[in-house]
């Protein structure tokens, strides 16, 4: 059960669903089997690196000497043959995963993931190994974060975006800068990397053997215990209040958007959260950063105890990934309705309006008679 690592494939669901209902929040635009296709992709590509990783790391002797027991490599024998065999059955998931692009995927949304994929593959294989020069943190937010934009890009691609920029061309170019993306984007990317930074504590002792910098290694526990506690205060409450200020400013601001600042109005617009996201973004990260920055301190002095910290950011990130959702969809859905019964009612107008002119003509076409307002 551990080896199969269920919890973990929630880094493949959260970034997808935010950035699809980031861009109908912002654009009216989601696509069901687009977003199925980019899921299922998403899966099997995050069970590549799972797989590759404990591969890989059977050839460094990180996971040597029982000191990752749910290796899937481990569990197979520990042989070489065995590592072979993961490795090659990993590349097959990644080879499926990237079959299903031609169905969602266009020129922009290829730059944006075929760099993710490369980079996951430099996290941890040869001959990069990024990780183990304490890389791993940096390349984990950036895949991350593209995979959130790439998935917003899928539903409102450049082409639908530039057709906006003409329908209001004093604009600045939405490409750059898409509404409801990057703070969202950024709390996915940082939470997804805190999970990532909280599995190296109980594993100090096998990195240093295996010379392997992880950031905890360098930093050592202490610091990296504070490191560790001023980024969750980041991704759990700095960076909801980022959006929600964004969001007002960009209300406030934003009246004269043709105006000298429309470069500036646009980046808060591309910063900003619905009210209703960020708070329960807010209110499920400071829930669950406080659980584990408990959980952390308690147990500082027993560091092989602190496996179980990963565990309370993969919660975060399912916790605050539903909040987005649900606040980016009942957001989109609110205001793409409102416009559709605005639109109604102007047509309604409109009708109302042609029939009362066609009526006052018959009135003046016909002088001394009486009409009743036809029905």
């Amino acid at each position: 059960r551990a080896a199969i690592k269920l919890p973990m494939y929630t880094v493949a669901v959260v970034p997808v669903a935010v950035g699809s209902t980031a861009a109908y929040a912002a654009h009216g635009q989601f696509d069901v089997l687009k977003f199925g296709a980019f899921l299922l992709a998403a899966v099997l590509i995050i069970a590549w690196m799972n797989l590759s990783n404990d591969g890989f790391d059977h050839f460094t002797g990180v996971d040597a000497n029982g000191r990752k027991a749910e290796s899937v490599v481990i569990l197979l024998g520990g042989s070489e043959k065995s590592a072979h065999k993961v490795i090659a059955v990993s590349f097959i998931f990644l080879a499926v995963g990237l079959s299903l692009f031609p169905i969602f995927a266009d020129g922009v949304f290829l730059c944006i993931m075929l760099p993710c994929v490369l980079l996951g593959y430099m996290y941890q294989g040869p001959p990069f190994r990024l990780s183990y020069v304490g890389l791993g943190e940096p390349i984990c937010f950036i895949t991350w974060f593209g995979t959130v934009v790439a998935s917003f890009h899928m539903h409102a691609p450049l082409g639908y975006l530039l057709q906006e920029e003409i329908q209001a061309p004093l604009l600045p170019p939405p490409i750059f800068a898409p509404k409801f993306l990057l703070t969202p984007a950024a709390i996915v990317a940082a939470t997804t990397t805190l999970v990532l930074y909280s599995s190296h504590f109980h594993q100090r002792a096998s990195d240093l053997a295996a010379k392997k910098k992880s950031p905890v290694v360098r930093l050592g526990l202490r610091r990296a215990s504070k490191l560790h506690s001023y980024l969750s205060g980041i991704a759990a409450l700095g960076l909801p209040l980022l959006g929600v200020v964004a969001h007002l400013c960009a209300l406030v601001f934003g009246v004269d958007r043709a105006g000298r600042d429309r470069w500036m109005i646009a980046a808060m617009e591309a910063a900003a959260m619905p009210p209703m996201a960020a708070a329960g973004a807010l209110v499920a990260g400071a829930w669950f950063a406080a659980l584990a920055g408990r959980f952390l301190w308690r147990n500082i002095k027993r560091e092989k105890e602190l496996g179980p910290l990963k565990y309370y950011f993969v919660k975060m990130l399912m916790a605050q990934g539903l909040a987005m959702v649900v606040g980016l969809t009942v957001t989109g859905a609110l205001h793409w309705a409102g416009l559709r019964d605005d639109a109604m009612r102007e047509d309604f107008t409109d009708a109302i309006g042609v029939k009362h002119h066609v009526y006052v003509n018959q009135l003046g076409d016909s002088p001394g008679q009486s009409h009743a307002m036809p029905n």
